[in-house]
């Protein structure tokens, strides 16, 4: 479940596609589990999730609790040309919150996801 992801450009397209099934296999996903992620399915605003009841922030057969800024560095997550709005909103939503608080507040709110104490 660990590893960086997967980013492709337009130019990335055909080399993407070639390594996909080898990559799919490295996550330990399944047809059932690629076909929710792609339909939509498992959308969770920002992102596919590819186990949102099997999250390491909750009991097994519990829907995830993180926030959704989480799913940006979460090996699991997929994200689509539909989650771009999303991401917008998201990136906006730090933008102001970042206008009215200091880089210390703001690291307190939403760095521990990032930077796990411990």
């Amino acid at each position: 479940m660990s590893g960086p992801p997967v980013i492709t450009g337009a130019e990335d397209t055909a080399t993407f596609a070639t390594a996909f099934p080898d990559l799919v296999g490295q996550a330990g996903l399944d047809t059932e589990v690629i076909h929710a992620l792609l339909s939509g399915e498992q959308d969770v605003f920002v992102a596919a999730c590819a186990s949102p009841l099997d999250s390491p922030l909750a009991p097994a057969g519990t829907l995830c609790p993180a926030r959704p800024w989480v799913c940006l560095l979460y090996p699991r997550a997929a994200f689509a040309p539909r989650h771009l709005p999303n991401l917008l909103r998201l990136k906006e939503y730090f933008t102001r919150r970042a206008t009215h608080m200091t880089a210390a507040q703001f690291l307190q709110v939403f760095g521990p996801p990032f930077h796990p104490a411990g």
